[in-house]
């Protein structure tokens, strides 16, 4: 497992998460910000997930663990045959990429949060 947190950063007065991981054979890229507006971006293989699923998932799952509740979150999945719940690849349903998320972000998270 690779692991490399942005860390702890401040833009126009938020706290702001990056980090990068590679778990299972996943590399991941994810961003958290604290905001007055709410928004929530996913991409599987650079392919926009409008509906979310799997990836953002475990992203929350691990934003839980952490106890934190950013108002954005962006996050890209990279990962051989992506499973989508219709042809039109809007919506990732992966549990393996869900547990990989979760598993690469919530040591991270964890760090971000004692920093």
């Amino acid at each position: 497992m690779i692991l490399d947190s942005g860390g702890s950063r401040d833009w126009a007065g938020h706290r702001v998460f990056s980090a990068k991981a590679k778990i299972g054979g996943y590399p991941i890229h994810a961003a958290a910000c604290d905001s007055a507006s709410a928004i929530e971006s996913s991409w599987v293989n650079g392919v926009h997930t409008v509906g979310a699923g799997s990836h953002i998932d475990g992203f929350k799952e691990a934003l839980i663990s952490a106890e934190w509740n950013p108002r954005i979150l962006l996050i890209q999945i990279v990962m051989r045959d992506p499973r989508f719940a219709a042809p039109t690849k809007d919506k990732l349903v992966d549990p393996e990429a869900r547990t990989a998320v979760r598993d690469a972000l919530m040591p991270l998270l964890a760090q971000f949060m004692r920093d």
